[in-house]
């Protein structure tokens, strides 16, 4: 994440988030009252309410105690967190933009809500694999009748307060998501060293994640031979943010500066994301 953070210490992306200012007025229990979150413009009083829906179950007793009395309850609340995060991350979208040209065709960021499940390809094996969602790069084809190519750098996956996986399993499941996407996308996977990212929201705890794979990784990863030998050269390293509780009014500030260079870099033509890196000469991005 070394590039990525000097997109978080850029001066003018701060300029930027003047548009979020609402977002970042009222704590914790001022989120719960209506009449507050009303008082806002209604793209950011539709997220304060979003939000709300998460803060409703603010304990693990409580959940622990409505889950008991209902059965269905866990899959509602985890819900609430999905739809909290597809509204905050189309307000950004929406209200920023975060569009380049390429070759004078308009790239585009794109909040996909239905979940990614091409799944996993491990020694010839299919796994699936499914995430909350994406966020997509879109490539204007130029041509009505064409479809537009797209790349997925991003995923999402949200947990509600109480879920049934240990740690470690979701550290695998977050590892098989980053290598589902980069394996999905033919000019991602065979490019040097790709990338893929992130953006974890466990209840009100949100994280971004990277990864950076080398290409004979992903290459031994899916061969049929499971027997073959990782070399010196062949990592897949992940790395992430600090956790940020969303119910703290800084660290929703901070956060969303997080998202937003996030998505900056990932149109910016340094994301090594196939033929989006401004260094592959023949496909360099217009700033």
């Amino acid at each position: 994440m070394t590039i990525l953070r000097s997109y978080l210490k850029s001066a003018r992306l701060r300029r930027r988030l003047s548009f979020a200012e609402d977002f970042f007025v009222l704590d914790r229990s001022e989120i719960r009252e209506g009449a507050k979150r009303r008082q806002f413009p209604t793209p950011v009083s539709i997220i304060y309410t979003a939000f709300a829906q998460i803060l409703e179950f603010s304990s693990a007793g409580s959940v622990a105690s409505r889950e008991s009395q209902e059965s269905e309850k866990q899959d509602k609340d985890e819900t609430a967190v999905v739809h909290f995060l597809n509204d905050y991350l189309q307000w950004i979208l929406d209200e920023v933009g975060f569009v380049r040209t390429l070759d004078d065709r308009l790239v585009t960021l794109q909040n996909r809500t239905p979940p990614f499940s091409k799944g996993l390809r491990l020694h010839a094996v299919e796994v699936v694999c499914k995430t909350d969602g994406s966020v997509v790069v879109a490539l204007d084809s130029g041509a009505k009748s064409k479809a537009t190519p797209t790349h997925f750098p991003i995923f999402k996956e949200c947990k509600r307060l109480l879920h049934r996986k240990p740690e470690d399993s979701i550290v695998g499941q977050v590892a098989a998501e980053l290598l589902s996407i980069v394996q999905f996308g033919q000019e991602q996977k065979h490019h040097d060293n790709p990338e893929a990212f992130g953006i974890l929201l466990h209840h009100r705890h949100a994280q971004i994640v990277s990864a950076c794979f080398s290409e004979g990784y992903l290459d031994k990863l899916e061969t049929a031979h499971p027997t073959i030998d990782f070399g010196q050269g062949d990592f897949f390293a992940i790395k992430t943010t600090r956790t940020y509780d969303l119910a703290i009014v800084s660290d929703r500030r901070e956060f969303t500066i997080a998202v937003m260079s996030l998505f900056k870099y990932v149109v910016s033509g340094r994301a090594r994301i196939g033929r989006l890196d401004e260094l592959k000469t023949e496909n360099a991005i217009n700033m």
